[in-house]
């Protein structure tokens, strides 16, 4: 029974947390740097005990020889990668909005450390990617990944070859799909930005005296805040929107 128990049970579980553990790698929130590495280990075998029954028999039989065993488990940690990087892409979107509205509003200088990107962004675009990470949290979206790692069992079969040219695809569509939606987010800083200057521009010709910097600068900061306090609500419902609309085509029908 022991011996069964070692070939079997625990030979399983090993392949279903080498997913779960590359997933974690990359899912927004989980991969924060706040979240220390002994944390994430262990919820990825907490998660993998949890799965284990559903997805035992999905699991090939165990290899002959390490090297087919060591090829196995790194197909693993591989698909589980994509998942959470198709996450975090899409997460990039709200980057890519606080880029885009820290330009149109005069504000890209100003700096802070955004936690869940973990590099130096753009004060408007923390603030967002803050939010919404938060709020992915709140609605429940973070089971929603765990779910799109688990279905993707049925989508990548354990110890088949990738297949890179629809790998390829996929991240390149996610991409896309981020920075078009980023831009989408960011649209009405656009409109109003490219009013407002112009605006400027013709009380400029119109009043030569007049002190545009000093004048549109401040104004259009705080035009920019004030249509930020009345469209972060929307931004952040369209963005989950579209981040449990491209997890969910993960999921087993």
């Amino acid at each position: 029974m022991f011996a069964e128990l070692l070939s079997l049970n625990v030979y399983v579980y090993l392949v279903v947390v080498a997913r779960i553990a590359g997933a974690l790698m990359f899912l927004p929130g989980f991969s924060s740097q706040n979240v220390s590495t002994n944390i994430r280990a262990l919820l990825a075998l907490a998660i993998g005990l949890v799965i284990m029954p559903s997805v035992a028999h999905l699991v090939p039989t165990i290899p002959n020889n390490p090297l087919s065993l060591g090829l196995l488990l790194m197909g693993e940690i591989l698909y589980g990668s994509i998942i959470g990087l198709l996450a975090k892409i899409i997460v990039g979107a709200l980057q890519t909005a606080g880029t885009v509205i820290s330009f149109t509003s005069a504000m890209a200088n100003a700096m802070a450390t955004d936690p869940i990107s973990e590099q130096q962004s753009a004060v408007v675009g923390t603030l967002i990617t803050v939010t919404a990470t938060t709020m992915l949290f709140v609605l429940d979206l973070h089971h929603l990944m765990i779910t799109a790692v688990v279905d993707s069992y049925t989508l990548f079969v354990p110890g088949s070859a990738p297949q890179t040219g629809d790998l390829a695809a996929l991240i390149t569509g996610h991409v896309a799909g981020a920075f078009r939606l980023g831009v989408t987010l960011a649209a009405p800083f656009i409109v109003i930005s490219f009013s407002f200057n112009l605006a400027l521009g013709i009380m400029s010709k119109l009043m030569p005296q007049l002190q545009v910097y000093f004048v549109g600068l401040p104004l259009g900061i705080m035009l920019a805040f004030g249509t930020l306090l009345l469209c972060i609500g929307a931004i952040v419902m369209i963005f989950a929107g579209y981040f449990e609309n491209s997890l969910e085509a993960f999921s087993a029908p």
